[in-house]
């Protein structure tokens, strides 16, 4: 289901379900190595909503939400390593001067399992971007971006860090 908010934006909701046969899923065995295991049969049940709204010209925001419910129908338990809740927001600003800010942050919320210590976190990054004009023939796009802004601690898999604070540059040419 999608619905325009006029001109400044929509909203949108999805339920959806997946049944597999043969679901292969990472998993980590007592000498902490991972490799690949077989589920057999999975349904994963989920649901979405996602928006998007023009606050004023220049400034927008947007986030999405996700819940999922992973069974395994071999075993009648819940898929390892799956999230149970993600939600995310953003904020966009810009464009002034040829200059675009991009600030998002998500949290995600995994099913408990043993082998974790931390079953959620939160994240935020930021992107800073710059348009040039090259001749009459292209656009060159000049992006510095910070990931995991506060340096958050975190594993996606546990046993498994994630990068820390990060920069990045960037340059991308358009014709």
């Amino acid at each position: 289901i999608e619905q325009q908010l006029g001109r400044r934006g929509h909203i949108s909701l999805a339920a959806f379900r997946r049944d597999v046969r043969d679901l292969i899923q990472w998993q980590e065995d007592q000498n902490f190595v991972w490799s690949p295991q077989n589920v057999g049969r999975a349904r994963i049940w989920g649901s979405e909503a996602e928006f998007s709204y023009l606050l004023i010209e220049g400034v927008s925001v947007g986030g999405t939400y996700t819940y999922l419910l992973p069974r395994n129908l071999t075993s009648g338990g819940i898929v390892a390593n799956k999230a149970r809740n993600q939600l995310s927001g953003s904020l966009d600003l810009g464009p002034w001067m040829q200059t675009r800010l991009h600030l998002d942050g998500r949290y995600v919320d995994f099913y408990h399992q043993p082998s974790r210590t931390d079953n959620g976190y939160a994240v935020f990054d930021a992107a800073l971007t710059r348009t040039f004009s090259v001749g009459d023939w292209s656009d060159l796009e000049l992006t510095l971006a910070v990931r995991n802004l506060l340096n958050r601690k975190y594993q996606v898999n546990p046993g498994y860090p994630m990068p820390p604070l990060t920069w990045e540059l960037g340059l991308s040419a358009y014709s």
